[in-house]
């Protein structure tokens, strides 16, 4: 049968060992050297040595005290509750440090496919090394931020991802940096820059999905260029169509100069 304890109330690494020479510990000392025949000197080591294996006890009994509080409590749920329709996705570790940090961030971190990677690390990580915070509004979660956080191996630039990846991720996007304290005017200004671009008449071209797409990914990049170097940001809510046409043109002409696979049919 295992050994079972009573539970401490009080921290033992917080214990001091007593001074068993002072006098407070006269009566003790003198009833010990006389029943074991004990100096003065070796009274006070057996009363310290043996005060220090007990707090040592004590400690690892409260250290299992302590896991303990940690484990699930399995039968804590409501049985009339069900699931959610769907998942609570959660905010990748990297791009919680990149929010918090005041930097850029990709936008693939705010897809599902992200959120999935990042569902993965709640697992795989040791539990004291997790601290998942909820936001309160959206409900989604978050990794308290890291400075060992390193980015993801599968993250894509803006320009790669699908129009509907981007689409959902900047919403995402918007409800995090809102979350992460952003300045009011900066949440604004990117709510504008996405809307102007998801409206934009060049949606209507061939190319125009993945000119949008380039837009957003090289603007976004270089205003956090200037912010971090000091200098003067423009204005993203305002969508550039000279920009536009340049990154059109650029596109049509990468089309035509790339090398068409001709596939031979053998008799």
């Amino acid at each position: 049968m295992p050994e079972t304890h009573s539970r401490l109330k009080i921290n033992p690494h917080l214990a001091e060992c007593p001074d068993f020479a002072s006098e407070d510990f006269t009566f003790i000392r003198e009833a010990i050297e006389s029943a074991n025949h004990l100096s003065p000197e070796d009274t006070v080591t057996q009363l310290t040595e043996n005060w220090t294996l007990r707090n040592a006890k004590e400690r690892d009994i409260w250290n299992a005290q302590e896991k303990d509080k940690k484990r699930p409590k399995l039968g804590n749920f409501d049985e009339k509750l069900t699931v959610d329709k769907e998942a609570i996705p959660i905010l990748h570790p990297y791009a919680q440090k990149q929010l918090t940090d005041f930097k850029y961030c990709p936008l693939w971190y705010f897809t599902k496919m992200a959120a999935t990677e990042a569902s993965g690390l709640v697992t795989s990580l040791a539990p004291e090394t997790v601290n998942l915070l909820q936001d309160t509004a959206s409900g989604s979660l978050s990794f308290q931020a890291s400075s060992t956080v390193k980015p993801s191996k599968n993250a894509l630039p803006d320009k790669e991802l699908s129009w509907s990846q981007f689409s959902y991720a900047f919403s995402w996007f918007l409800r995090a940096i809102e979350t992460a304290n952003w300045p009011t005017k900066t949440v604004h200004m990117f709510a504008t820059m996405f809307l102007n671009i998801t409206i934009h008449v060049f949606c209507q071209r061939s190319n125009g999905d993945k000119t949008l797409l380039v837009y957003a990914d090289e603007t976004r990049r270089q205003w956090h260029r200037d912010v971090e170097e000091g200098n003067v940001a423009p204005n993203l809510g305002q969508i550039v169509n000279d920009r536009l046409e340049n990154i059109s043109n650029d596109l049509h002409d990468k089309a035509r100069v790339s090398p068409v696979k001709v596939r031979v049919l053998h008799p």
